[in-house]
């Protein structure tokens, strides 16, 4: 048995980090597909320089990728602020960082890839399996321990990063396929973006396209976020 694998059994330990919430504190989960691994770290790697990460994950840490910086811009848009104010935000709320409160982040798959499609050799040694191998481990393995996680812990609002993925978001979280998300559907920077979102057992999850620019239609300008936010904010305090 791979202690590795088993180890992404325990979610909280195999995130990023933040709290959980409690039924009575709920907070809010941020999840995407996996973790990146930029070339930027894997130069420090390479170099035998320490990674850029801390044992807390503080905001200034944090502060140093894109995706980060996005979804820091987007909670605070969900919060009543305006994106411009992500930075006061961020130090304020602390979110994800070690004892802080409000806020849990993570991805599905907890192995660091440079894209969906590639699969590293450290990977390889350390796993013993490949890429589609590990993310049927996963499906099986993990998927039924974040839905445990979401019954016991009652997230207030899940946002899934890539609508392209928000099936398997919806496995994740609920433990089946949603045929009946609803779509919130913006237009920003001359640009249409859509949201997809649905409420199962009193959770709400809603996917939002991807916070890096890595296209036309990811959320990563400030009127997108500030769009998207206002909208989930409306949203997270209806009701029904």
């Amino acid at each position: 048995m791979n202690e590795v694998l088993e180890s992404f059994k325990n979610i909280v330990d195999s995130s990023d980090g933040g709290d959980v919430g409690t039924p009575f504190a709920r907070s809010i989960w941020l999840f995407g597909i996996e973790p990146g691994d930029s070339k930027q770290d894997q130069e420090i790697r390479e170099s035998g320089m320490v990674e850029i990460s801390d044992s807390d994950y503080s905001v200034d840490t944090q502060m140093r990728w894109v995706y980060n910086k996005n979804a820091f811009k987007l909670l605070a848009s969900i919060d009543g602020k305006a994106v411009a104010e992500w930075e006061s935000f961020a130090h304020e709320k602390q979110p994800f960082a070690r004892g802080s409160k409000g806020y849990f982040k993570g991805n599905l798959y907890p192995v660091a890839s440079q894209s969906l499609a590639t699969w590293s050799e450290r990977s390889q040694e350390e796993l013993g399996i490949g890429k589609e191998d590990f993310y049927d481990w996963c499906r099986k393995e993990r998927y039924p321990e974040i839905q445990k996680l979401v019954t016991e812990h009652q997230p207030a609002l899940i946002i899934g990063v890539g609508v392209g993925h928000r099936n398997e978001f919806a496995k994740a979280f609920f433990g089946k396929s949603a045929s009946e998300f609803l779509v919130f559907q913006s237009m920003a920077n001359q640009r249409i973006r859509r949201l997809y979102y649905q409420e199962t057992n009193g959770i709400k999850l809603v996917v939002v396209p991807h916070l890096s620019p890595r296209g036309p239609y990811c959320l990563s300008s400030t009127d997108a976020i500030q769009c998207a936010g206002s909208f989930i904010a409306d949203w997270q305090k209806d009701p029904t």
